[in-house]
């Protein structure tokens, strides 16, 4: 089920059984954050904050090694490690008693595919340090190793791709 927030960032669901759930939250530029809820009585009103932080993004460009034109459709890829709550969860027992949470993470992965130009834009990553992969048929795979300080987006990446059957 996917609702979107109102101009004040509430939003409601509505028509949830007892059960376990996990809410996603993701916004353009902001890292996606994934909270996970166990409702015990399908009656309860429960006002769940998440909060998003701003991410960094990471723009380039994808050419080729031997002529040092732009290669489009080259599908750009990394790994992001997405923050969640994990068990005990969010427990709702009735309307007044709320457990606690502990938080965890796990990887995802985001992609995206060069335009016509060779450009690439990925958001949404917090600090650290992350592998580009770039793959395209007829093209070596690369991996390219790209640190992200104080949350500051990085520009100007230039990702060279070798044809495959060269040296």
């Amino acid at each position: 089920k996917s609702i979107l927030t109102d101009a004040e960032g509430r939003f409601a669901i509505e028509g949830l059984g007892v059960g376990e759930y996990s809410i996603e939250a993701k916004s353009s530029g902001f890292i996606i954050t994934e909270t996970k809820c166990v409702i015990k009585c399908s009656h309860c009103v429960q006002n769940i904050q998440i909060e998003l932080e701003r991410g960094a993004s990471l723009t380039g460009f994808v050419i080729d090694k031997s002529t040092g034109f732009p290669l489009r459709n080259v599908k750009v890829s990394c790994p992001l490690t997405v923050w969640s709550a994990v068990g005990p969860f969010i427990t709702i027992d009735s309307e007044e008693n709320i457990k606690g949470r502990r938080f965890g993470r796990k990887e995802r992965l985001t992609n995206s595919f060069t335009e016509q130009d060779g450009k690439f834009n990925l958001s949404a990553f917090p600090d650290g340090t992350y592998y580009l992969t770039a793959s395209i048929d007829g093209f070596k795979t690369t991996n390219n190793e790209i640190i992200i300080k104080d949350c500051k987006n990085v520009t100007g990446i230039i990702i060279k791709m070798e044809p495959i059957g060269t040296k």
